[in-house]
């Protein structure tokens, strides 16, 4: 039975050459889209790329580990594929020299998730008064207990008055 399934690829580069390879983002989801075909041997309905990690952060934020190009990959198969990162590599890296594009330094995290999808949508109306709960109505209790919780503490900080002795 054909399932669909679906792939995050990232492939590293610095953040200037992420932007050369998104200024030509049509080439680029070709350029992933025909290395993954040709390396899975899959039915692929849908590519989708973006830059990753290349945010400006603040000084002394934590810097995100994988630069480059995420490649989100939607393709139908009878089974559940792994990729060969290797093979990737360097079959994205012959595509994006085809087209002009910066090459890839490595390709870094790959994940397979089964996609499911119902078909039927059942919906049901509860009778007035016998609503059902939602997440937020039943975690409530435990919300308004940590909320009183931390005004409690709260108040053991702050009930001492303010003098000029601890200036």
């Amino acid at each position: 039975k054909t399932k669909t399934h679906k792939t995050t690829v990232t492939a590293q580069m610095n953040c200037s050459d992420a932007d050369k390879v998104m200024a030509n983002k049509a080439n680029a989801i070709k350029a992933f889209e025909n290395a993954f075909k040709k390396k899975m041997n899959v039915t692929v309905s849908k590519t989708d790329v973006q830059k990753v990690g290349c945010r400006r952060l603040k000084d002394g934020a934590r810097k995100l580990s994988d630069k480059g190009i995420q490649a989100d990959f939607t393709y139908t198969s009878t089974d559940k594929k792994a990729l060969d990162n290797a093979a990737f590599k360097t079959e994205v890296n012959t595509e994006l020299k085809a087209m002009g594009l910066p090459e890839t330094t490595g390709v870094s995290s790959t994940t397979t998730t089964e996609q499911t999808t119902s078909t039927t949508k059942k919906t049901t109306t509860a009778p007035p008064g016998k609503q059902e709960a939602s997440s937020v109505d039943s975690a409530m209790p435990s919300l308004i207990a940590l909320a009183l919780a931390f005004a409690a503490a709260w108040e053991s900080f702050t009930t001492e008055p303010f003098t000029s002795s601890h200036q």
